[in-house]
């Protein structure tokens, strides 16, 4: 079987010399068309089914990985989940889309402390919450002070265990051997 040439303009396949299209482009559809996925997704969640939203979330992004409230949404199901480095792969996307943009910042930062990342976790809370005060996102912005209280407690406690107690003698002691 031969191909002809115009069979090899069809569709670049393994062609690294193109830019990368989303599969939306070659499919020659525009974001309106994936739209319904946001509502079978939305509902997805409503009903509590959580998995089947992350599915249709993830299906969306391969089709435009470009959309911002594609990787939004599966990062904030991934999020959900407690599956935390598809989160931030998501939150990290969303950045790059919406650099200017509180959301993927905040959702970035949830999926570091679900990595036990805290001075990650601590950096993208901060820029969050100065992106949210300047657009006046209130509730992302309370979110993120909040957290990085939390934040701050939990690395005073952590170098709290690791100092020597100075009004406790006996925490200073070498432990006795017990005898047998």
């Amino acid at each position: 079987m031969t191909v002809s040439d115009s069979d090899k303009t069809a569709l670049p396949v393994n062609d690294t010399s193109a830019s990368p299209l989303p599969l939306r482009a070659l499919l020659a559809l525009d974001v309106e068309h994936l739209l319904p996925g946001l509502d079978i997704a939305e509902r997805k969640l409503r009903q509590g089914d959580t998995q089947g939203a992350l599915r249709t979330y993830a299906t969306l992004v391969l089709c435009d990985p470009g959309e911002p409230r594609f990787q939004a949404g599966l990062a904030a199901c991934a999020l959900e989940l407690g599956i935390h480095a598809v989160a931030l792969r998501a939150a990290s996307a969303l950045i790059a889309v919406e650099p200017a943009g509180a959301r993927g910042y905040h959702l970035s930062a949830h999926a570091y402390v679900g990595l036990a990342d805290y001075g990650s976790a601590a950096d993208d809370f901060t820029e969050a919450r100065r992106l949210a005060d300047r657009a006046g996102e209130r509730a992302i912005a309370h979110d993120c002070t909040r957290m990085l209280a939390r934040i701050a407690v939990m690395k005073q406690g952590a170098a709290d265990a690791h100092r020597p107690q100075k009004d406790n003698p006996a925490a200073l002691r070498k432990p006795v051997a017990a005898s047998a």
